[in-house]
């Protein structure tokens, strides 16, 4: 993924005006929203935790030929400073559908429902429509991030999931060692982790996307 510095205003179903810090486009793919510049669109939700708990909302805003993202959001305080952050699939009926969770069950089978990472183009991780940046979280829990991006449309995520991860996501990188979070050398348990999901971790939060899917054609004047 590319990033590059910018400075913009946006907001997202009248609910955050924020500035764009930073742009994130898919490598190895032409711009999904190239040619089909569109302003209007929309999606959001709150993201909540396996016991059903608010810790805060995400915004997808399709702005020219640009989607931007705004997410603010409280995690624990002791969790990790870095989350993986996704868009998951939420297409297979045969896992259920929407974000299912029970805290009473481990904390792997969480969320399972909304599938794994959106992927339509059979990428490896790091690469996945679906992969977004990675929050960090502040000393207080809270953590904050706005970008835009022009690999897929706003109309393209309405009804998925976003997954905030337990853990950081190591970007399709598999270091090796012998701490939490690396690997002895030629494991193909934590390369085929690596390469589905960046090992980041069971999912803590989820929200569904929902919002406008029909456009407002942006002047050419």
């Amino acid at each position: 993924m590319i990033f590059k510095g910018s400075r913009n205003r946006f907001g997202f179903a009248a609910l955050i005006g924020v500035s764009v810090a930073a742009m994130v486009s898919g490598s190895g793919h032409a711009s999904r929203t190239s040619g089909d510049a569109t302003s209007g669109t929309w999606a959001t939700t709150t993201l909540r935790d396996a016991a059903g708990h608010a810790i805060g909302k995400v915004g997808f805003s399709g702005w020219g030929r640009f989607v931007h993202v705004s997410v603010r959001v409280r995690l624990p305080a002791d969790s990790a400073e870095f989350h993986g952050f996704h868009i998951h699939a939420n297409d297979n009926p045969a896992n259920g559908s929407g974000c299912v969770a029970d805290p009473q069950q481990p904390s792997s089978t969480w969320f399972a429902s909304v599938d794994g990472h959106w992927n339509p183009g059979g990428e490896t991780h790091g690469h996945h429509d679906g992969d977004l940046p990675t929050l960090m979280r502040r000393a207080d829990g809270t953590a904050e991030m706005h970008f835009r991006l022009d690999k897929f449309a706003v109309r393209d995520v309405l009804a998925r999931a976003v997954i905030v991860h337990t853990g950081p996501d190591n970007v399709g990188n598999v270091p090796l060692g012998d701490a939490p979070n690396q690997y002895t050398a030629n494991s193909q348990a934590a390369i085929d982790a690596t390469k589905a999901t960046g090992n980041a971790g069971n999912r803590f939060a989820c929200g569904v996307l929902s919002g406008r899917r029909h456009p407002q054609p942006v002047s050419s004047g």
